[in-house]
């Protein structure tokens, strides 16, 4: 952990997000990736570490059995 006011903690993140809006953004391949990749692969805790597509095959499963 780092002292505070200590300017070089947040450098690598921030030459990281400069460089993804200047280059990746434009493209929009940082956003597809989020979008399509990213959130439907991830775990959540909120719906008990299960992908979010995982999550809803078996409650549109359960609706169809019921």
């Amino acid at each position: 952990m780092s002292r505070k006011d200590d300017c070089w903690d947040k450098a690598v993140a921030k030459i990281l997000f400069a460089t993804l809006k200047r280059e990746a953004i434009r493209t929009s391949s940082v956003q597809d990736y989020d979008q399509d990749l990213y959130n439907t692969r991830r775990r959540h805790f909120s719906i008990s570490y299960q992908s979010p597509i995982e999550f809803e095959l078996i409650h549109v499963k359960k609706k169809r059995s019921s």
